[in-house]
C-alpha cells in the first residue's frame, strides 16, 4: 500500500514563469468511490505553495462527513496517484458559485472565499495563460506518482 505523501512543494509557473497568487488543485487518486480534491494557496510572491498530508486528510474527511456515501477512507484507498493543476479563472468562479449556493450546509474552511476572490483577481490579471504547477519536492518521494497538468487560463468560459 501506497501512503499519502506527507509534503509536496510546487512553484506556480504562468506561461513558464513563476507567479503568485494561485491556486494548487490535488486530485488525490482512489481504488474505490470518489477521488478526493484539495486544493492550496494562494501561492506566495514567489509562487511557492506547500500541501501537506494534514491539508490532505481534513479536506478529504470533510468531504466524507459531508457525502459518507460518495468517498471511501482517504489513507486505505489511496491509489497511489496525484494530480496538480492550477485552478483557471473559470474554474475558481465556478467554485465561488457552488460556495454562494452551499455555504450554509457545507463547512468551508476559513478564509475559502477570501482566498479564492483573492485568486481571481490575480488571474485576471494574467489574462490568457499557461498555468501548470512545477513539483519542487515530495516528502516522502517514494509516496506515490504526482503528475502535473497544464490549464489553460481562458477569462470567459468557451473562449
Amino acid at each position: 500500500m501506497t501512503a499519502l505523501p506527507e509534503r509536496l512543494e510546487f512553484v506556480t509557473l504562468a506561461d513558464g514563469r513563476s507567479v503568485g497568487g494561485l491556486v494548487v488543485c490535488l486530485d488525490i487518486g482512489t481504488n474505490r468511490k470518489n477521488a478526493f480534491e484539495t486544493w492550496a494557496g494562494p501561492s506566495g510572491p514567489d509562487g511557492h505553495v506547500v500541501i501537506t498530508k494534514a491539508d490532505i486528510l481534513e479536506d478529504a474527511m470533510r468531504d466524507k462527513r459531508f457525502s459518507p456515501m460518495d468517498y471511501g477512507d482517504p489513507n486505505a484507498d489511496f491509489s497511489g496517484r496525484v494530480t496538480a493543476s492550477i485552478a483557471s479563472v473559470v474554474v475558481v468562479e465556478r467554485a465561488l458559485k457552488a460556495y454562494q449556493r452551499f455555504k450554509v450546509g457545507y463547512p468551508f474552511p476559513g478564509g475559502y472565499l477570501e482566498r479564492l476572490e483573492a485568486a481571481r483577481l490575480r488571474l485576471r490579471e494574467l489574462g490568457t495563460a499557461r498555468l501548470r504547477p512545477e513539483l519542487v519536492r515530495q516528502e516522502p518521494a517514494e509516496s506515490g506518482m504526482v503528475t502535473c497538468e497544464e490549464t489553460l487560463n481562458l477569462l470567459e468560459a468557451g473562449s
